[in-house]
């Protein structure tokens, strides 16, 4: 569970959930995602301090090329998979005692939708780090090209490990993420 309880950013009581998934561009598939967001906000609504994230954001096939041309980065999102659409989830509480049916209908929701874009093969296997949630296979999204990468660049600039071992939080690399 990601609970945010930073003084720079929310109060102690602000409850969170990020997580995201990545589709290429379909109408019908984004006013199914959009219908199914509406139905889990109609379960969860009623929590206290509620609000609901949800949107398109779009990673153009221009953005891709600029990217390849400047070096790449870790994501390896080759501009033939472009364009595509960030589709980022954020559900921001306030209580404890709503955690559990806020995460069952979010997980809920979100496996469905994955579902579907999957068998619409309109389902990209990125996921946006900064809205990655904890089970999350984010530098697995990023591709088996970009994880040997890292790789490299771990083994080349940190050979103990002491980032992957000894730095608490983010996304590490693992066989996981093969």
């Amino acid at each position: 569970m990601v609970l945010v309880d930073s003084e720079n950013l929310t109060d102690d009581t602000t409850r969170q959930y990020w997580t995201s998934i990545t589709i290429k561009p379909d109408v019908s598939l984004m006013k199914v995602f959009h219908a199914k967001w509406q139905e889990t906000l109609g379960l969860v609504q009623d929590a206290e301090g509620f609000i609901f994230t949800f949107g398109f954001h779009p990673l153009t096939k221009s953005l891709l090329e600029h990217s390849a041309r400047a070096g790449g980065n870790a994501m390896a999102i080759p501009a033939s998979d472009g364009p595509l659409f960030v589709v980022p989830i954020n559900p921001i509480w306030s209580s404890p005692s709503d955690d559990e049916r806020i995460f069952a209908a979010v997980d809920s929701m979100v496996t469905e939708l994955r579902q579907i874009g999957k068998e619409r093969g309109l389902l990209h296997r990125y996921i946006f780090t900064n809205y990655g949630f904890e089970n999350d296979d984010i530098i697995g999204g990023n591709g088996a090209k970009s994880f040997l990468r890292l790789q490299q660049v771990s083994a080349r600039y940190d050979p103990d490990g002491i980032f992957q071992k000894g730095v608490p939080g983010g996304f590490k690399l693992s066989s996981k993420n093969l």
